[in-house]
């Protein structure tokens, strides 16, 4: 088996095979250490356009024109599967999704659970154990509570889930305390 060679460009090295474009129309081909340049006409090299001229954009180091507001998410892309295509004015770029990091072309699911707060991390209560998802994350309660509606965690006693969550209770308490005492005070001074 043959190893081919590597092509010298205006002082960098390219492999074999490796498709470049030194300047606008034209493409060079890395071919077993020859670098083979040819030059596209644009009358003939590039597909029609269905735009006003006024609507023709010529993009810094490509050889064809392309109309404003062109679609190039729909002509295909390679965003991962967990990032999102958006169109830009003369190309695409890739975003990965809330609760995944990366390129765009490679996104990976980010654990919130290990951060408190902030872009890429969870918001569990302090009852609340966080348990990383695919892309998100769940607020699990700890043992001994129960999950309630508002996400928050009710206590139980013996297995039966409290009447109202603990910080009910306390608030409960505190209100009456203080009733109590501005009834006793009342009391005092008449």
């Amino acid at each position: 088996m043959c190893l081919q060679r590597k092509c010298r460009y205006q002082g960098v090295f390219y492999e074999h095979g490796t498709t470049m474009s030194p300047k606008s129309c034209h493409i060079c081909v890395c071919d077993d250490g020859v670098m083979q340049c040819d030059r596209q006409d644009p009358m003939t090299s590039c597909p029609r356009l269905d735009c006003p001229v006024e609507d023709l954009l010529h993009v810094q180091g490509q050889c064809c024109p392309i109309c404003r507001g062109t679609d190039f998410c729909s002509r295909g892309h390679n965003c991962h599967s967990n990032a999102t295509c958006i169109n830009l004015s003369t190309r695409f770029t890739c975003q990965c999704r809330r609760g995944f990091q990366g390129n765009g072309s490679y996104c990976e699911d980010i654990n919130e659970c290990l951060e408190t707060g902030g872009r890429n991390g969870h918001y569990c209560h302090t009852d609340q154990k966080c348990e990383n998802t695919i892309g998100s994350y769940k607020c699990k309660c700890m043992t001994e509570h129960s999950h309630h509606e508002n996400q928050s965690c009710a206590s139980t006693l013996n297995g039966q889930m409290a009447l109202f969550p603990i910080t009910w209770v306390v608030t409960w308490f505190v209100s009456v305390i203080t009733l109590w005492l501005c009834k006793n005070i009342q009391l005092r001074m008449r």
